[in-house]
């Protein structure tokens, strides 16, 4: 009779051995991840801001007090695809978009390092490494007013979110987030500053190239016209548009079919809806977007019209 060979299993062991397995597993696939880089060249921000204004609408019968969000100015920064040494480290140049040098950016060990223009020293502005209840020490800010201050930022949260068909780490803090190869969602720059209650910032769009990879996956949205990026102070003349459901008419009493015509949604971005210009008249088709507050905007050299059309 052949001997049987009996092979006795320890459970409780060879749980735990799969349990060690697991987690070195892990921890590899932890240390092997590669970050998305945040200071690719030819990148492009779009930071706009917003004040909160209460007010009556003209057309509510019921004469409720409203908030609404006001563009107020946007800003463009741009990474160039220039290098820059400082302290024998390679940088990427940042402008505004404009050729006006902001900074020196670049990604090192899943953190992006940042050099303002007049300073030397680079200082961590967005940590992807961190973990949950880590506090990242003097993480550097541009605040609203252009300066730039350093704090420290408690992670509240890590999580991961979906973008431009790729999952994005996400450190979530007190009041804002760090997305992976993105930034701030308060806008780039704005890693960690604070503002008044009435005062709003948002990172409008990131744009790599042409393609636009947030908040959504589409081309020419982080376009945005000049005259947005100053404060609309030179108004001329305000445009009365009567409420509609698709078709809003606007007359002027003069030439109107040379002048520039932008039309903005209520967060600030700029759309291109189907519409109609006379020399005197302009005819906007806005049955394809959703109910709400458009400020539409004319401009000249001499003249800025300025106006709303409320989609009910």
């Amino acid at each position: 009779m052949k001997g049987r060979l009996t092979i006795k299993i320890d459970f409780m062991n060879f749980t735990k051995m799969l349990s060690v397995v697991a987690v070195s597993l892990c921890a590899a696939t932890s240390f092997a991840q590669t970050f998305l880089p945040i200071a690719v060249p030819e990148s492009k921000w779009v930071n706009s801001y917003f004040e909160q204004v209460k007010s009556y609408d003209s057309y509510d019968k019921t004469k409720t007090l409203k908030t609404e969000k006001r563009l107020i100015i946007a800003q463009e920064f741009c990474i160039q695809n220039e290098d820059s040494l400082i302290n024998d480290k390679a940088f990427l140049k940042m402008d505004d978009c404009a050729g006006n040098y902001v900074g020196s950016a670049r990604d090192y060990k899943g953190k992006f390092m940042f050099v303002p223009k007049g300073m030397i020293q680079e200082s961590v502005m967005y940590d992807f490494t961190a973990s949950k209840g880590d506090v990242v020490k003097n993480v550097l800010s541009r605040q609203v007013n252009g300066k730039y201050e350093h704090s420290d930022v408690t992670v509240v949260s890590v999580d991961s979110v979906s973008i431009a068909g790729s999952t994005r780490k996400r450190i979530n803090y007190q009041g804002g987030s760090w997305i992976e190869g993105i930034g701030s969602k308060h806008g780039l720059l704005m890693s960690h500053s604070s503002t008044s209650k009435d005062y709003l910032k948002d990172l409008t769009c990131k744009c790599n190239g042409k393609e636009t990879v947030y908040p959504i996956k589409k081309s020419g949205s982080c376009e945005l016209p000049f005259v947005l990026k100053k404060e609309m102070s030179r108004v001329t003349e305000l445009i009365k548009v009567e409420p509609s459901r698709a078709w809003f008419v606007m007359e002027f009493d003069r030439r109107v079919d040379n002048d520039e015509l932008y039309i903005i949604n209520s967060k600030g971005k700029m759309i291109k809806p189907n519409m109609t210009v006379r020399p005197d008249r302009i005819m906007v088709d806005l049955s394809p977007y959703k109910d709400g507050n458009y400020v539409v905007i004319l401009k000249n050299k001499t003249n800025m019209s300025l106006g709303r059309m409320v989609k009910i």
